[in-house]
């Protein structure tokens, strides 16, 4: 189990990334300019993918 400090990066990590990329979506239609920040993009949602494949699941409730 991570840190404490480590938890809350990891937290404000996906919240940035739902903030930066997934609202405006919800709201407009987005469209990159420049094909690299799109590519980018893409890498950063995969890594936050493997970044929770690797997080232990809590007990159920």
């Amino acid at each position: 189990m991570a840190e404490p400090g480590e938890q809350q990066a990891m937290l404000n990590l996906f919240k940035g990334a739902i903030g930066m990329f997934k609202n405006p979506t919800s709201h407009r239609a987005v469209e990159y300019e420049d094909p690299a920040v799109a590519s980018d993009a893409v890498l950063l949602a995969d890594l936050l993918l493997r970044l929770l494949d690797g997080v232990e699941a809590r007990p159920a409730a």
